[in-house]
């Protein structure tokens, strides 16, 4: 990030700064099968498909310098009324006293203040069975096994069935099970901001956090 400050560092604050980086990265490895079985009485052969895949996933989030993230002391100002040499607290309305708050990480995008290593490993297999069983009547069934080193292990399953009505017009309908684990990035990302507490000095972090964290 150039050209730009973190405010609540005032005359302190760079005018560039690393705000560190997200990085995902997969590895895959999978092999698919099929097969066409003749079947007595069925209008086509019965399509057999197969297959395992092996995932591994990653994800990082590297920190930033601590002058991207930082909240500074000057974040948050009281303000004060003064004449002269007498200066009194500047209230509001409700005679708490007014407190002048400003950015407190870089401005632009705030730099990375939480690192993160997580990572995902699944394996899975398949099987499919499809088939004209009619001239006008095609049928095919499916399942899938997963598991997830983070979330346990699923069984999907999908049916299917197309009805040719005419040469031009044909009816289809399917009904399937599903279910998509989270990736690494998806379940441990975190971007956090620190803030300040309306009429108060006491910062705050607010922001997305993960799973894993206490909050």
């Amino acid at each position: 990030m150039r050209s730009t400050v973190n405010p609540s560092l005032g005359p302190l604050s760079p005018g560039n700064f690393y705000i560190g980086k997200f990085v995902q990265r997969e590895s895959n490895l999978n092999i698919d099968l099929s097969y066409p079985l003749q079947v007595a009485g069925f209008a086509s052969p019965l399509s057999i498909a197969g297959g395992l895949e092996y995932r591994d996933e990653t994800y990082q989030q590297l920190l930033g310098e601590p002058a991207s993230y930082a909240a500074g002391v000057y974040g948050a100002q009281p303000l004060y009324n003064c004449a002269g040499t007498s200066c009194s607290p500047a209230l509001d309305a409700t005679g708490n006293q007014i407190v002048a708050t400003v950015p407190t990480t870089s401005n632009g995008y705030g730099g990375i203040g939480t690192g993160i290593d997580a990572s995902q490993i699944s394996y899975g297999g398949y099987i499919d069975l499809e088939a004209d069983v009619l001239k006008w009547l095609t049928l095919g069934i499916a399942g899938r096994y997963e598991d997830y080193s983070s979330f346990g292990n699923t069984t999907l399953g999908k049916v299917q069935a197309r009805i040719k009505a005419t040469d031009w017009m044909a009816f289809r309908a399917t009904a399937s099970t599903g279910f998509h684990a989270p990736t690494p990035g998806q379940g441990n990302v975190e971007t956090i901001s620190t803030t300040f507490l309306p009429g108060s000095t006491n910062n705050v972090q607010i922001g997305t956090f993960p799973v894993t964290s206490p909050v």
